[in-house]
């Protein structure tokens, strides 16, 4: 069970703060189940009720020793290899379905390679928008940094790395 304050990674709405917990109706009964509410990082002041055990939680979001450790592993984290498109976007999906950090930043490297080599679909795009999504906002509420900044954050530890 998680704890007010605490940051998940909810399944539909990305990184979320536990604003509280409480009844679903509003009054303590034991008929009643508890239900986290959930502030979503990309969307302030909207709230989502989801019951406690729910699996539309994914996890607590990473520390920041953890964030500096896959940062360190960016450079050889692997693309995602696939001879065609329908099977490219079943690794792209089953990546998304993970909820780990490792597998988005595939799915982002995969992508952004092939946007430069000209080869990209629709799909493509929406699959990187939805791992920078939930990667990019687990950084920054990590790092403490705003979320627009976390590409520039990411791309300057990277090179950081090799001098």
């Amino acid at each position: 069970m998680f704890a007010v304050n605490d940051y998940v990674v909810c399944k539909k709405d990305g990184v979320c703060r536990i604003a509280d917990i409480r009844p679903v109706s509003g009054r303590e009964t034991k008929a009643d189940l508890p239900f986290y509410i959930l502030e979503p990082f990309l969307h302030p002041g909207d709230t989502v009720s989801l019951p406690v055990g729910s699996d539309l939680i994914a996890r607590r979001i990473m520390t920041r020793e953890e964030a500096t450790e896959i940062l360190d592993r960016v450079p050889y984290i692997r693309t995602i290899q696939a001879p065609r498109e329908k099977i490219r976007n079943e690794f792209y999906a089953e990546a998304m379905d993970s909820f780990e950090c490792i597998e988005w930043i595939k799915i982002i490297k995969t992508v952004y390679v092939r946007k430069k080599d000209g080869l990209l679909s629709d799909t493509e795009l929406a699959y990187e928008a939805a791992a920078q999504k939930y990667f990019y906002s687990e950084l920054a509420v990590v790092l403490g940094i705003p979320y627009d900044a976390v590409e520039k954050y990411i791309v300057r530890y990277v090179k950081n790395s090799f001098k």
